[in-house]
């Protein structure tokens, strides 16, 4: 069924409300499909040691549903979405030198030694000689970017979606 301009328009004027509900629970819909996305993506694209950034995402339903993540103790959440540089709370950073590395905080092992590095930190090496720990003023990260690609990726269905909506919420009100 076609319609013309002028038709739409009395449409719109006669359906303000029923639209933006429609357009409301569409977007909401979106936003939850985005949320488990961005969750997903955040569990494959980064190196999971709690799991507690990708819990931290979340939909948020209301006046503006929108994706959010971090807050609460999650204070690292927009470096690894947007990149950025990690500086310590302390005096270095102790960055694992590779997944076997178990506990993962430094100070669990009891026999590390402190050995100069030539970039300016130090490697921590055991006793055995094996390195451990690279220890470092800052890091620069590359943004690894799993909210932003999943709110992508749902945007062509947010479009359809609202479509859809929007254009039954105008038939529905004639």
């Amino acid at each position: 069924m076609s319609i013309t301009i002028g038709q739409m328009v009395r449409r719109l004027d006669a359906a303000p409300e029923v639209v933006r509900g429609a357009l409301h629970d569409a977007a909401g819909e979106v936003v939850e499909s985005a949320a488990d996305a961005a969750r997903r993506l955040a569990r494959q694209r980064l190196r999971r040691r709690s799991g507690r950034l990708a819990d931290s995402i979340r939909a948020v339903s209301g006046r503006h549903n929108a994706v959010r993540g971090g807050g609460g103790d999650v204070d690292y959440f927009a470096l690894h979405e947007d990149g950025g540089v990690a500086r310590p709370r302390g005096r270095w950073l102790a960055i694992p030198v590779d997944d076997s590395v178990q506990p993962r905080d430094p100070r669990a092992h009891g026999d590390l030694v402190w050995t100069p590095d030539a970039r300016g930190g130090a490697l921590r090496q055991r006793s055995t000689g094996r390195p451990m720990f690279l220890l470092r003023s800052s890091v620069r990260m590359r943004g690894q970017h799993f909210m932003r690609d999943a709110v992508n990726a749902e945007f062509p269905r947010l479009v359809s979606l609202l479509n859809q909506r929007v254009s039954a919420a105008l038939e529905g009100s004639q």
